[in-house]
């Protein structure tokens, strides 16, 4: 028995052999952490709640094994990106407002929490899929 033995990709539980799949777990719970922050910061968001709760059952899926769980957590991080555009841009101006609001903005917060990191679990997710055999 090879202490490797409950880590395998085969059933779809374990991340030994898939680099990717596991930096994809961290990056959602990661992105939870960042959810969490953000109620406190700004209160709680509809984006807030939807985009995390689409990350874990992505990650549910991706536990259980072939490609739907990066697909899934990739489409996330895509719309939730896409979403947050006008926001990123405010955060990068000289007088950072919120786009709805008109209320002062966060920017390191949001360039790292509506930027940065979507960004990064987009590319991560999409090259996983990719070496899952998805493209």
């Amino acid at each position: 028995m090879s202490s490797d033995e409950g880590l395998t990709t085969s059933g779809g539980a374990g991340f030994a052999g898939d680099p990717l799949r596991a930096a994809l777990v961290g990056l959602v719970v990661l992105t939870v952490g960042f959810a969490i922050a953000s109620w406190l910061i700004e209160g709680i968001t509809i984006s807030w709640v939807v985009y995390p709760t689409a990350l874990v059952v992505g990650a549910l899926r991706l536990r259980k094994g072939g490609t739907r769980g990066r697909v899934f957590i990739t489409v996330a991080a895509l719309i939730f990106l896409l979403v947050h555009v006008p926001f990123v841009a405010a955060a990068f101006s000289d007088n950072c407002k919120n786009p709805l609001t008109d209320e002062a903005c966060h920017e390191g917060f949001w360039i790292v929490s509506l930027g940065i990191l979507p960004l990064v679990t987009l590319a991560t997710g999409l090259a996983a899929w990719r070496r899952a055999g998805g493209g």
